[in-house]
């Protein structure tokens, strides 16, 4: 598979590969810490419970090895479908949306 053409030498592939990395690595943390604290949230919408520090951390650090784990699993099992795990990511923040403007209608 060819990712890179053109007249390009060793080291302009190199830079592209290490930038490409980095701008995926950093995305994936991103997103994995924020999909964390917003799934952490998202458990109390409805409800009236006070919010507990202790008990939201440990749902954050549950969150933050489980989704990377889930990531690479759904990538495993779906290696030549990249589009439709851009979907797949793609509707899950879609059904993010709806209990956080709810939340914030409610507040």
């Amino acid at each position: 598979m060819i990712l890179v053409r053109g007249r390009y030498g060793l080291i302009e592939k190199v830079k592209v590969f290490v930038g490409a990395f980095f701008v995926l690595y950093s995305t994936c943390f991103v997103s994995t810490a924020s999909l964390a604290r917003v799934l952490t949230d998202l458990r109390r919408v409805g409800t009236s419970q006070a919010p507990d520090t202790r008990l939201d951390q440990s749902w954050i650090s549950v969150g933050a090895v489980v989704l990377p784990i889930a990531f690479w699993a759904l990538a495993a099992f779906w290696p030549d479908r990249p589009v439709l795990l851009v979907t797949v990511g793609a509707v899950g923040q879609a059904l993010t949306l709806p209990p956080i403007a709810g939340a914030l209608l409610a507040s």
